[in-house]
């Protein structure tokens, strides 16, 4: 008897480790819509960090009918493996998860961006695959391309293709975060039973002292081996310091880079941003330098990208390492100004004793493109954040100041911010000391805010393209239109050629596009008080 009481005993105390709940983030005198940590009781609780695939820029999320699917990288003695989880947008809630994690040489993976094909959702994966004798383990630089299907309703796992063996003669693939050879996050992604690997090099041509950025885009098969091939070099003035590439929603990839011309009084850099398809078509392209705040002393990285705009943030770097935050812009896609803000009233520098984290995103009001932006600071032994929201005339004002309830969470910043309808959605991240583990893990909390508590004017008058989606994306025969509103006006479809290829005279919740040869087309709202809002798709 007292045997069976220790075994019940030993698995009470156990399940109640496992079971054991953790709280999100809360305000004080505040509540926002929902709060959920993206964690999950199938990983060990002292992986030190879960890091969101496309962490900067804040790429943008895959959304499919209210619905977010998500995926981060699990990160302990390295990159070891993935969470991917699919959230209900409007309370949170949880509707299914998939993880991994490896620690054994050739055990470890990276999720990378999913895609939604019908019913499907595909997870594409870059598994671990170096000699067996490899000298910086646990570091790994080398790896294979894989890919999980998934029910997108169950989360049931259809198919893996882990089981598919490599071919001697395969690509050998760079994994996404290697910097070997110029690699700076390569990408792939699954094309029916194919892949699609894309690299990005940094070059310099010491004779004419110009930079250069090399793009390769691979088809491979499920074994590896090259199908096909497509290069894209692209001549900057002065050598490439940052390339930042970006996925953008409409499976376009949005490219932002700075050349340097060297640390001295003749200091000049340039800023040039590139919007192409994974095959390397060029759709958009320019060069910023005029259209950003000048000096010696700033660069320029990204803070937000979408389908349609961007916004750039101008720091001052300092030769102590400290750098401090002067300006923000916006621009739309075709590389026109929108505005520019002067952050410098604020006061936003970092150094060993401040840090000032921000994050933005953009906004519709009355048919104005504005920004909303947060800066998380802490100070006083306050994890704080204040939120502003611009005129779109470069005016700005403060929206909002929270502050986190002292627990113990440590160094709470936030990560990503979007604007979803008429709400926004941010991502923290924190230090959690509640597990009482070696190391504390890095964990991630979304969190619904009301837009109304950002002073956001949404009504049904001011329809933005926000409140339409369409899927799935790509698609074969049906495209389904998703009007939040229920808005109405008309509908034109367009090749991009220009071509008008069908015109409705009222907007339809589900098209059939079957005819329609492959490629790349838009869909054009028109509501009855004039604004036209674009939606792209791509037809397989």
């Amino acid at each position: 008897m007292k045997f069976n009481l220790t075994i019940f005993l030993s698995f009470f105390i156990l399940s109640i480790n496992i079971a054991q709940t953790y709280t999100p983030i809360e305000f004080e005198n505040y509540s926002p819509l929902w709060t959920r940590i993206s964690t999950t009781n199938k990983l060990p609780l002292n992986v030190q960090g879960y890091e969101i695939e496309q962490g900067y820029g804040n790429a943008p999320l895959v959304i499919h009918n209210n619905k977010m699917y998500n995926v981060y990288n699990i990160i302990n003695k390295y990159y070891d493996g993935y969470y991917l989880e699919a959230i209900n947008l409007t309370d949170g809630k949880l509707l299914w998860e998939d993880s991994y994690i490896g620690f054994q040489r050739n055990t470890r993976k990276v999720g990378l961006l999913p895609s939604i094909k019908d019913n499907i959702i595909e997870l594409p994966i870059f598994a671990e695959y170096e000699l067996p004798d490899f000298p910086l383990f646990p570091i790994w630089i080398h790896a294979k391309a894989e890919k999980n299907s998934y029910d997108l309703n169950s989360g049931v796992k259809i198919d893996s293709t882990s089981n598919i063996l490599r071919d001697p003669l395969a690509k050998e693939l760079g994994a996404y975060y290697s910097f070997v050879q110029n690699k700076v996050r390569s990408h792939l992604y699954t094309e029916g039973s194919n892949y699609r690997y894309l690299i990005n090099k940094s070059l310099f041509n010491s004779i004419t002292l110009e930079g250069l950025i090399q793009y390769e885009s691979l088809t491979l098969s499920p074994s590896g081996l090259i199908l096909d091939s497509i290069g894209l070099d692209i001549t900057t003035k002065y050598p490439v310091s940052l390339n930042h590439l970006i996925n953008l929603e409409d499976q376009s990839l949005f490219s932002f880079s700075i050349s340097e011309s060297g640390q001295d009084s003749t200091y000049v850099n340039q800023a040039y941003y590139h919007i192409f398809t994974r095959d390397l078509k060029i759709l958009e392209q320019g060069d910023l330098s005029d259209k950003l705040p000048k000096s010696s002393a700033y660069s320029y990285t990204i803070s937000y990208t979408d389908f349609s705009t961007f916004n750039i943030l101008t720091y001052q770097q300092f030769s102590n390492g400290d750098n401090k935050l002067n300006y923000l812009s916006s621009f739309d896609r075709k590389g026109n100004l929108l505005e520019t803000i002067d952050l410098r009233p604020l006061v936003l520098v970092n150094n060993q004793k401040t840090s000032n984290v921000l994050q933005s995103t953009i906004i519709y009001e009355d048919n104005v493109i504005k920004i909303l932006f947060c800066v998380s600071k802490f100070e006083n032994g306050k994890n704080q954040f204040t939120f502003y929201k611009t005129d779109g005339m470069g005016g700005y004002k403060q929206v909002k100041y929270l502050v986190a309830t002292k627990d113990l969470k440590e160094n709470i910043v936030m990560r990503k911010m979007y604007n979803i309808g008429e709400n926004v959605l941010c991502l923290f991240n924190y230090q959690e000391h509640e597990t009482q583990t070696t190391p504390t893990p890095v964990w991630p909390c979304w969190v619904m805010f009301s837009g109304k508590d950002f002073e956001i004017r949404t009504v049904v008058n001011d329809i933005t393209i926000d409140h339409f989606d369409i899927y799935p994306n790509p698609l074969s025969n049906q495209l389904e239109i998703h009007n939040t509103h229920n808005a109405e006006g008309k509908m034109v479809i367009f090749d991009v050629f220009g071509k008008n290829v069908l015109s409705l005279n009222k907007i339809e919740n589900e098209i059939n596009v079957h005819y329609l040869a492959p490629g790349i087309y838009f869909v054009q709202i028109i509501l009855q008080n004039g604004v036209i809002l674009t939606k792209k798709f791509l037809k397989e």
